[in-house]
């Protein structure tokens, strides 16, 4: 059967600014023009009432509140689908409500979780996927951050590069053609052990998409994540998108160069933190 699987691992939405494929180098092309996450209109209700209602906000609430995604029916019109966590008139009242769907000491078990997991994927629906057929017949697989990267409360980046090939692995064995993969990047955020060990995955990741043939795409926000991150990030991939355009990567350092610098920064500061 030739059809491709597709797999990724998400938060429950990220906004896809920059990504990059690993793999072989590919050549340039222009890409049709992408279905594009609506924007949502400025928000002029009250201010965030606490440091994690700021956090929902920005991780959160400002990606599902549009029109195509939760926000076209979880709002604060009448009649409204409850709970309105997507509603867009008051911040803190979305997180209250998005408290009801949530539980925190067990987040993979959460029902806003196990909803999209469980195909209520509406943004995939619009783009015309039959998002439930998809997913009972294994030919595609969505994995909250705390079943995939983030497992255990940690990210292991020697545990998580063996379950990431082996995920690349599993297609063949399902009767798929290669395993299409997208990863949205936004867990290394997450104040978890490990995270910041974000590069050096990116970078021993090239050691393993070459032996595969399906594309590997890395999603990272350009509004979440700072300059050094990103202008690494871009370094360890063959190929990038930016808005729209597939096109080899100039700034690309093979894995074994990379490494090497990342192991001499990381001993540069161990010996900055003993002088002090």
């Amino acid at each position: 059967m030739n059809v491709t699987r597709i797999t990724g691992f998400a938060a429950l939405v990220a906004s896809i600014a920059l990504s990059a494929c690993g793999g072989a180098g590919a050549p340039t092309t222009t890409n049709p023009p992408p279905s594009q996450t609506q924007q949502a209109d400025a928000y002029t209700g009250p201010p965030a009432a606490t440091a994690d209602v700021t956090a929902f906000q920005v991780n959160f609430w400002n990606n599902v509140r549009v029109q195509n995604r939760c926000g076209q029916c979880h709002n604060a019109t009448s009649p409204a689908q409850m709970p309105n966590f997507a509603r867009s008139d008051d911040v803190n009242l979305a997180y209250a409500q998005a408290n009801t769907v949530v539980n925190l000491s067990q987040p993979s078990t959460s029902l806003i979780v196990t909803k999209v997991a469980g195909g209520h994927n509406c943004w995939l629906a619009d783009a015309g996927v039959n998002v439930q057929e998809a997913m009972s017949t294994g030919q595609l697989e969505v994995h909250p951050w705390q079943d995939s990267t983030l497992r255990g409360k940690r990210f292991d980046l020697d545990v998580w590069l063996t379950s990431f090939e082996q995920l690349l692995q599993s297609a063949s064995a399902a009767g798929y053609a290669p395993t299409n993969f997208m990863g949205h990047m936004e867990w290394a955020l997450v104040d978890l052990p490990g995270t910041g060990d974000l590069i050096e995955y990116e970078t021993r990741v090239n050691y393993v998409t070459p032996k595969y043939e399906g594309p590997v795409i890395c999603t990272y926000d350009l509004t979440k994540f700072g300059a050094s991150v990103v202008m690494d990030a871009l370094r360890t991939h063959p190929a990038v998108i930016i808005g729209g355009l597939l096109q080899e990567n100039p700034f690309f350092v093979p894995p074994d160069q990379f490494l090497v610098e990342l192991r001499e920064r990381k001993s540069a500061r161990r010996g900055a933190i003993q002088t002090h």
